[in-house]
């Protein structure tokens, strides 16, 4: 299948699922991204290029503060977020396996236990990668930036930085698409993370493009939100962060469950109009 077809079928599976359960997945997901969107803002880098000429760019420190886009006057509330975030993250991977697997779509409180002692620690062990994947971006954009400014005028330095932040984005998009089997294989085979990690970079290597493609349905209307918020000064920040991290959270689970069933040509139960929990008479 072309790279553009292949693309169709993630995103179809993805928003198919997604239209049906979205809600139920989001409520899960709305808690730890509010408290997390008080601490930190994913897209800090980009208010940063979006009031640039305005920002002090005298030194890497003071740059790289300002793309972390910390907010340290409510950082007691992240500690709710990091304790969540993992919490939250068991649940809705735990879910949404067992519906495609079984069919059967449940959030009650009585498998709520049994999805945290099996997830939590995958869970956990995933988000610290994601979260030192982004740091490393946030470092190569502030060293870079902190160049830029240094060595050329203030307008080539600005269209320097847009370049760089975009091939920063773009890499990350790939590591992201990359890694996106990681998780479900370590939990779906029990393999030990390092094999978990080559088997499923070999089964997503070739589809690598598809799910970055995939990716960025979602994330392109949220860079558009943000960017009028900075130019704009709506000052809608923490409520676009929230929303975009609750966003991203259940449509990258979503579409890591798809592509780990498309890949590994695993019939879905979820896509069957029989329920095989229905009783027939």
């Amino acid at each position: 299948m072309s790279t553009k077809g292949d693309s169709l079928k993630l995103l179809k599976l993805t928003l198919n699922y997604t239209n049906s359960k979205f809600w139920y997945l989001l409520l899960v997901s709305l808690i730890p991204s509010v408290s997390i969107a008080f601490v930190v803002s994913p897209y800090s880098s980009l208010d940063f290029l979006c009031t640039y000429f305005s920002q002090n760019v005298s030194s890497f420190s003071v740059i790289y503060k300002s793309i972390l886009g910390i907010k340290t006057s409510t950082f007691w509330i992240g500690i709710i977020g990091v304790v969540l975030v993992p919490i939250a993250f068991s649940i809705l991977i735990g879910t949404v396996e067992r519906h495609m697997r079984m069919g059967e779509f449940t959030l009650g409180v009585s498998r709520l236990r049994v999805r945290i002692n099996y997830n939590f620690l995958t869970s956990l062990k995933f988000l610290l990668v994601l979260l030192l994947i982004f740091q490393i971006g946030k470092f190569l954009q502030g060293i870079m930036f902190f160049a830029f400014a240094k060595f050329f005028t203030e307008t080539v330095a600005f269209v320097f930085s847009i370049v760089w932040y975009i091939l920063i984005f773009i890499l990350e998009w790939f590591v992201l698409s990359l890694i996106i089997l990681w998780m479900p294989t370590m939990l779906q085979t029990g393999l030990s993370s390092t094999k978990a990690f080559g088997l499923s970079v070999r089964q997503v290597m070739r589809h690598v493009l598809s799910i970055m493609l995939t990716m960025l349905v979602p994330t392109l209307p949220m860079v558009l939100f943000m960017i009028a918020n900075a130019l704009l000064g709506l000052k809608i920040g923490l409520i676009l962060d929230s929303i975009i991290l609750s966003i991203t959270f259940v449509y990258y689970i979503v579409l890591m469950y798809s592509v780990f069933y498309d890949v590994n040509g695993i019939e879905r139960e979820d896509l069957k109009k029989v329920d095989i929990w229905k009783k027939s008479f």
